[in-house]
This record gives structure tokens, C-alpha cells and sequence, in this order.
């Protein structure tokens, strides 16, 4: 709940955007990451919602790109 109430409180104060990479918010959002294929996966979030991305390389760079997002709460 911390969590909740530190985004809570960001919110509430003109919202700033993350400039890094924030654990704590990562792991009170997300239950799993599941590996679909070498070059898909699915992060799974405690709410039910799923993230399905795919990874594409574009010369030497590696890129997420999200395809598709799906809700449900009884899952």
C-alpha cells in the first residue's frame, strides 16, 4: 500500500515522470512475466491485466513494442 500511496501523493502533486527505473513500483504492479516466445512475453499484473509485447531489433538496438492489452478481472 505504500506504493499506492507514494503515486497517490505524485499524483496529487502535478505528477512528475519517472526518470529511471522505480523496483518498488514494478513489483507492487506486476506478478509475472511470462516468456512466450523467444521474441514475445506477457507481463502479468496483480490487477488481471496482461501486457502482451513483442521484441524487434532495429540495427543494434533493442525495442519494445506493446501489441496488445487485455483486462480481466476474474482471470
Amino acid at each position: 500500500m505504500a506504493v499506492v500511496e507514494h503515486l497517490r501523493g505524485t499524483h496529487q502533486s502535478k505528477a512528475r515522470l519517472l526518470e529511471q527505473f522505480d523496483d518498488n513500483i514494478f513489483k507492487a504492479l506486476v506478478e509475472k512475466i511470462d516468456m512466450l516466445t523467444q521474441a514475445s512475453f506477457c507481463f502479468v499484473l496483480k490487477s488481471g491485466m496482461e501486457i502482451k509485447g513483442l521484441l524487434m531489433k532495429f540495427g543494434a538496438l533493442l525495442d519494445f513494442i506493446s501489441i496488445h492489452i487485455s483486462f480481466s478481472p476474474f482471470a
